[in-house]
């Protein structure tokens, strides 16, 4: 079972992300990602994440185990053309189509709801890669005392 959705009509918030490593707001490294709002901490099943060196990479998988932690983030405030800017500089920044590509999933928020946002899909492979069983990369990067 894939948490993948083709049909981009079905999207509740097309201008909204699920982010789980460098874009996250609490871990953030980029400038490109100051001008956002936190929707809240979320989940994704059915997929797994490894640790790909300074970044996070995230696959789907079959297993309803496997999750990902991260928050859902808007820019809904944006205009079509600055949306449409900022969709570019992020998809940049991800390395899309070589490194990442886009696509619109389901997660869930804490508080039970489900929304369908987009998120970046790992697009190399994993076969070298240390993974990440607790799914959250804030908690494998935090330094453990």
């Amino acid at each position: 079972m894939s948490n993948i959705i083709a049909d981009p009509f079905e999207v509740l918030d097309p201008q909204s992300f699920f982010v789980y490593g460098t874009l996250r707001t609490d871990l953030t490294r980029v400038s490109i990602d100051t001008d956002v709002s936190v929707i809240g901490s979320a989940s994704m099943q059915n997929s797994r994440m490894y640790d790909a060196g300074a970044y996070p990479a995230v696959i789907s998988s079959d297993n309803i185990d496997d999750k990902v932690y991260g928050q859902v983030i808007s820019y809904e405030h944006l205009d079509d053309a600055d949306w449409e800017l900022r969709l570019h500089m992020l998809d940049q920044y991800e390395g899309v189509p070589n490194l990442y590509q886009r696509e619109l999933v389901s997660v869930d928020l804490d508080d039970g709801e489900s929304v369908m946002v987009w998120t970046y899909i790992y697009n190399r492979p994993i076969d070298n890669l240390l993974p990440v069983a607790s799914g959250d990369w804030k908690e494998w990067i935090t330094p453990k005392n």
